[in-house]
């Protein structure tokens, strides 16, 4: 009980903290570091509830400037926060940038990968299941990336991620082809691993037959 009253005190603090330096230097707000990366951007990716929820930095950074949750990183991948709390799975942080800026969904990184993308590819289940619940998501479902792949085609690549609310989705294409002229399917038949490629199928095939 002491440490968690120790563990508030502090992120009370961190949270005056923030608002005093957006206050008196507000311009920080868009700077960006080495790696192109604002002061959202760590916002979105370092969660600590113990001493800090992420989402209300996330909030006070945003209603300094909203822009901020559209600003790429200038690195290879050229994401935006929001790419980044996907990636790391922090969906309350997700909610807050969509709150403030409900068309940053939009933004895709330089592979040309979607938040849908980026949640299927580091198997982030909850992010994927909020996604998927808004209207918007039908418009991101079958988006191919730089090498042809749609979410799905991702997902029938992961290990331990549950897919099933992608797979049942009512917009989802699952005879799009890659680069390479595959389906998700044919993919899932290419697979290495026999138990992998077993299990796959089964799900898919059941998935797909409920949802229809």
């Amino acid at each position: 009980m002491k440490s968690l009253k120790i563990n508030n005190k502090v992120g009370h603090f961190m949270e005056e903290l923030v608002e005093l330096i957006l206050e008196k230097l507000p311009n920080l707000i868009k700077k960006v570091d080495k790696f192109g990366w604002t002061a959202l951007h760590y916002a979105a990716k370092l969660n600590h509830p113990a001493k800090l929820n992420h989402e209300d930095v996330a909030r006070l950074l945003l209603s300094a400037k909203r822009s901020a949750a559209y600003v790429a990183a200038r690195n290879d991948d050229s994401e935006t926060a929001l790419h980044i709390a996907v990636i790391h799975g922090h969906v309350a942080v997700v909610q807050e940038l969509l709150s403030h800026c409900p068309d940053c969904w939009e933004k895709y990184t330089h592979r040309r990968q979607n938040i849908l993308h980026l949640a299927v590819k580091y198997e982030q289940r909850e992010v994927l299941e909020f996604v998927l619940k808004n209207s918007w998501a039908s418009e991101l479902i079958n988006q191919r990336d730089n090498t042809g792949n749609t979410p799905l085609h991702l997902y029938v690549a992961t290990k331990n991620l549950d897919g099933s609310s992608l797979v049942k989705h009512p917009s989802v294409d699952v005879n799009s082809f890659d680069n390479s002229n595959s389906t998700p399917l044919d993919n899932i038949l290419q697979a290495d691993e026999l138990s992998q490629r077993r299990y796959k199928m089964n799900f898919f095939f059941h998935s797909f037959a409920w949802s229809r």
